[in-house]
C-alpha cells in the first residue's frame, strides 16, 4: 500500500479568547487595580496604565518568583506607590545609580532623587510619592541578577 504524502497546512492565527481577557483582568484586580483603574492593556501585557483605586496609590506586589507585578506602569506625578512584600524573601525597590550592578537597571529622569526602601520582609510593605515625570528603571538589590526588575513612567 503506498504512503501518502504528509501535508501540513499553516498554523491559523491565535484570537485573544474571552477567558485570556477576563484572566488578564482579573490578575489586574488581585494586583490591587480596580477595573477602573486599567485603562490600557495593549499587545504588551507588561505595560499596565493605571490610576490610583482609591485614595492616590497604586499597588505592586513583589513575590518569591522574583518579580515586581505589574513590573511596568504609567502613572501621574504625585501618584504614591506601595510595593507589598507577599511572600517570604526580602526584597528591596532601588534605582539608584550608585548600587546597581548593571548601570541599564537603575535610572532615573532629570531632577529625580535616588531611592532605596531598604530590606522589606515578607508582609511588610514600602511607599514612594512620585514628583518628577520621567522614567524610572528600579531594582531589588538581591535578585537584580535574578531580572527583578520593574519599570515606572511618571506624567
Amino acid at each position: 500500500m503506498p504512503k501518502k504524502p504528509i501535508t501540513t497546512s499553516p498554523k491559523p492565527a491565535r484570537k485573544t479568547s474571552r477567558r485570556t481577557i477576563v484572566l488578564s483582568l482579573a490578575g489586574a484586580a488581585v494586583a490591587g487595580l480596580s477595573p477602573r483603574a486599567v485603562q490600557a492593556i495593549g499587545k504588551d501585557t507588561n505595560a499596565v496604565l493605571v490610576e490610583p483605586a482609591a485614595g492616590n496609590t497604586v499597588r505592586v506586589d513583589m513575590n518569591n518568583a522574583l518579580q515586581f507585578v505589574p513590573d511596568n506602569i504609567t502613572i501621574k506625578v504625585g501618584t504614591t506607590v506601595e510595593w507589598r512584600n507577599l511572600e517570604s524573601y526580602p526584597h528591596s525597590v532601588t534605582a539608584d545609580p550608585a548600587l546597581v550592578q548593571n548601570p541599564a537597571n537603575s535610572k532615573l529622569p532629570p531632577g529625580a532623587k535616588a531611592f532605596n526602601s531598604g530590606r522589606i520582609n515578607g508582609g511588610k510593605s514600602w511607599r514612594y510619592t512620585f514628583t518628577v515625570a520621567g522614567a524610572y528603571h528600579y531594582f531589588c538589590i538581591p535578585h537584580e541578577g535574578a531580572g527583578m526588575l520593574g519599570t515606572i513612567i511618571v506624567r
